[in-house]
């Protein structure tokens, strides 16, 4: 009777595994063209529609993405997106990305950090969203 129990507290979890794995691997169309970060990003952000991307206003500031173009998945989209342009992404949930300096660009970047007294501006783009 114990071992039936077990078995049946595994399900779940590995139905949660085999979930993730399918969301890895979920791909979608493209057609961004090379563009300021912010409005690839955007773009990317709504034809990735399940997708969020997490960035700040001053790390994409003043940067380009590439033009991204067929089917990818969001991390091979996202690193073909960012190719050159400074910045990388991090996954930081199953369908979330935080947009950050390239780790060989900020040795030579300034201090992303807000001075005493400022606020830094971060977007949170979902499902959907039109900025």
């Amino acid at each position: 009777m114990v071992h039936w129990l077990r078995s049946l507290t595994l399900v779940p979890a590995v139905a949660v595994c085999l979930l993730g794995a399918a969301r890895d691997s979920e791909a979608w169309r493209f057609n961004i063209p090379a563009q300021s970060a912010i409005g690839g990003l955007n773009a990317f952000s709504r034809q990735a529609s399940t997708v969020q991307i997490l960035m700040s206003h001053e790390t994409v500031r003043a940067r380009r993405t590439n033009a991204l173009k067929g089917d990818y998945t969001a991390d091979a989209g996202l690193s073909v997106l960012l190719r050159g342009s400074g910045l990388q992404s991090r996954r930081t949930g199953p369908s979330t990305y935080s947009i950050v300096v390239a780790r060989d660009q900020r040795r030579t970047s300034a201090t992303l950090q807000a001075r005493p007294g400022e606020h830094s501006r971060v977007s949170v783009l979902a499902k959907g969203d039109q900025r």
